[in-house]
């Protein structure tokens, strides 16, 4: 901790691996015992994000993108649908969520179950969770003349992810509250369902037994915004500004015409113009590029 406070790294990150002897000079030395398993999803790579995605700088194609706030609450419900496809169907517990500090959430498992999983394995639990093979006629079997019993959200697996979904489907379009008797839907949506029901994580970040985390707590160097533990139930009303660490005032001078949100507000900031703005706002746009700082003003950490 003395080392992190005196360097102030531009970030700060933990291996998933578990050392016999860390400290070994060699990796055939070290003696690895077994991995932390990471799921990682990037909120900018969901279908369901995917017109939420845009250029904050008004008529300049630089090389950064926002995504509206609004997608923090799709990811964060993926990362809760994780949360649970892992204690449920694999029985593991130790599971923890946490925010990325930038635009996604990172399922992370401590259980000694899957410590000594190597990268095979670790794709398995991948491909059960993006739906790669799954096969309908096990998880939804039917017979000739006889009426097959649909899914009901308690039930394990695959079955009760599809019926879950389809619940969601249901109440959004039709404000629905019944049972999830509704076989229509089951039969003209089925591919929008396994869709939303597919949870999408990097793969290489799964199968990767020597993989770095960020350290929880630790700021996000992209962002300037705090690596958190995440509470399931807090799925809506995620903004930004909840994780920055930065309290007080700042001027700054953005780079370009800036038009975003931020902190369920909406922005429109003139290229070379100065601004005093919060904290949390302004070292944001300082993370990304976007905006020099000129002054810090009353800033507090």
């Amino acid at each position: 901790m003395a080392w992190i406070i005196e360097k102030s790294p531009h970030s700060a990150f933990y291996s998933s691996a578990i050392y016999e002897l860390p400290d070994a000079p060699k990796m055939s030395e070290k003696g690895w015992r077994g991995s932390e398993l990471q799921l990682d999803i990037d909120v900018d790579h969901l279908a369901e994000c995917s017109n939420y995605i845009y250029n904050p700088c008004e008529g300049q194609n630089l090389d950064v993108s926002f995504i509206d706030e609004k997608c923090l609450a799709v990811g964060l419900q993926k990362a809760v649908e994780a949360k649970r496809v892992i204690q449920n169907d694999f029985g593991l517990d130790n599971v923890e969520i946490h925010f990325s500090g930038n635009r996604g959430f990172h399922v992370l498992v401590r259980d000694k179950g899957i410590l000594g999983l190597n990268s095979d394995e670790r794709r398995e639990i991948v491909d059960y969770l993006n739906g790669t093979g799954l096969d309908l006629r096990i998880v939804l079997p039917s017979k000739k003349g006889v009426k097959s019993v649909l899914p009901s959200p308690e039930d394990p697996g695959w079955r009760g992810r599809l019926a879950r979904w389809a619940g969601y489907l249901y109440r959004e379009e039709s404000g629905g509250t019944g049972n999830y008797a509704f076989e229509d839907l089951f039969s003209a949506r089925m591919d929008e369902i396994i869709k939303l029901a597919s949870i999408e994580v990097d793969a290489q970040v799964t199968i990767d037994v020597t993989r770095l985390i960020r350290i929880p707590g630790s700021i996000n160097g992209k962002s300037g915004l705090v690596v958190a533990k995440i509470d399931a139930k807090d799925i809506s009303d995620l903004t930004f500004d909840q994780f920055s660490p930065f309290k007080g005032t700042v001027k700054i001078k953005p780079i370009c015409n800036l038009k975003f949100g931020f902190g369920g507000r909406k922005y429109r900031l003139s290229k070379n113009t100065i601004y005093r703005l919060e904290a949390s706002l302004g070292s944001f746009l300082f993370f990304k590029g976007l905006a020099n700082i000129l002054n810090t003003g009353d800033l507090v950490v």
